[in-house]
């Protein structure tokens, strides 16, 4: 009872240094997240790429056949040009497309199959709930579009902060706030839908039962590691304005 008594106490005086630290904590963890999911990702990837599957084709027949034995043939599939900074697939709701970089398209390594079976599992959320991948896009263009305002909205603020009109300063910042929180919510959305696009694509290829629990196991690990890459940029977004984190694109 009386270590309860001095545990209270203590907490009594020292909740706001105990607060702090929790928020301290927190930021540190965030910044280190943020700072190195993406690197540890590019290693995990360029592992997988010299990483050979028993898959006897490429990632575009891979493709080709889940769309034939899963879709009916009604995602096609498309090979693009891939350029520095951009990733190795996409799937496009509006043209039920698959699109693989060329980098990847020809191989049949684990990061191919991790690559080809994720964006088919985007293809499974579609089919399953046509406006969420709609939804998750429109939000993005209205972020852009909001995220354009914000320099105007921060000049007028400081243009109101001289005048007689200064409680449109206020309003200003309140309007650049909520924005920041609009942008930061579509980016933890995100996650949620990347990390349920993973799952998909793992009960896919389990289901066509062409690969091993191995290499299975490694197209996990693989997907694990792409999914802290959106983490890590919600948390660069969330802790950009420190200057201790990668830029990222918020709106």
């Amino acid at each position: 009872m009386k270590n309860m008594d001095a545990f209270l106490q203590f907490l009594s005086e020292y909740y706001l240094l105990i607060i702090l630290g929790i928020i301290i904590i927190f930021v540190l963890a965030g910044i280190i997240i943020a700072n190195y999911s993406y690197e540890n990702f590019s290693d995990e990837f360029e592992k997988a790429k010299q990483t050979i599957s028993g898959f006897n084709g490429s990632a575009v027949d891979l493709a080709n056949f889940i769309s034939y034995k899963k879709f009916n043939r009604e995602i096609s599939v498309n090979v693009f040009e891939k350029k520095p900074n951009t990733s190795n697939g996409s799937y496009v709701p509006a043209k039920r497309m698959v699109n693989i970089s060329n980098e990847l398209a020809n191989s049949n390594s684990i990061a191919s199959i991790a690559i080809t079976s994720h964006e088919f599992g985007h293809a499974c959320q579609h089919y399953e709930n046509p406006k969420l991948l709609e939804r998750n896009y429109k939000l993005s263009k209205a972020v852009h579009i909001l995220g354009l305002l914000n320099w105007p909205l921060f000049i007028i603020a400081v243009i109101m902060l001289f005048t007689d009109y200064f409680q449109f300063t206020l309003i200003c910042l309140g309007m650049i706030i909520l924005v920041f929180i609009f942008a930061l919510t579509l980016k933890y959305l995100t996650i949620k839908i990347e990390k349920d696009a993973s799952k998909r694509a793992i009960k896919l290829l389990q289901e066509l039962e062409l690969f091993s629990n191995k290499e299975i196991n490694q197209v996990k690990k693989l997907l694990k590691s792409a999914k802290s890459t959106y983490i890590g940029d919600f948390f660069r977004a969330l802790f950009s304005w420190t200057g201790m984190t990668h830029k990222t694109k918020i709106f």
